[in-house]
């Protein structure tokens, strides 16, 4: 019977270190390729820390859903990876893994909008920061969709080995 123990390796490794070292790349670049000619980012406005904030912490617990449970079931019918022994049956887990993937990474993007994107806007926010430079932009830009990726995609992946999960 495989046990979260099992999976050690798959849900630390695969699924939260290498993720976080690709969208820390991949968001990283396309910060640049969006703000390269400015000078500054400011922390309000159309095109803004908070906006950039939270369309990232929504945007890629979405995507990865999408993407990440689809690729996962192909591991586990090919005999890659094992699936857990049985779904969750209470809290959270349970009502994540018995929606449709669109709908889970829809709830999972509004979960890291209020649990994640909410505080570390608030710090900055109470740090006074009413812009930032490029640079110190594209660091806090790649670091955020980096930590994400690292939080949401192993919850993802241990939903998608559950049985039944779609």
């Amino acid at each position: 019977m495989p046990s979260l123990a099992s999976h050690r390796r798959f849900l630390l490794v695969d699924q939260s270190l290498v993720p976080f070292a690709l969208n820390f790349a991949m968001n990283g670049a396309i910060a640049y390729a969006l703000f390269r000619s400015a000078e500054s980012v400011p922390f309000v406005g159309a095109s803004s820390i908070v906006g950039d904030t939270v369309i990232t912490s929504f945007l890629l617990p979405f995507a990865t859903c999408l993407i990440v449970t689809g690729l996962i079931h192909k591991q586990v019918a090919a005999g890659k990876v094992l699936a857990l022994a049985r779904a969750p049956r209470v809290g959270l887990g349970a009502f994540f893994g018995a929606r449709g993937k669109a709908l889970r990474g829809a709830l999972l993007g509004l979960a890291a909008v209020a649990l994640l994107a909410a505080p570390a806007l608030l710090a900055l926010s109470a740090a006074g920061v009413e812009q930032l430079p490029r640079d110190s932009f594209l660091w806090f830009k790649a670091g955020y969709a980096g930590a994400l990726a690292a939080i949401v995609q192993p919850a993802i992946a241990w939903l998608a080995l559950a049985p039944r999960a779609v």
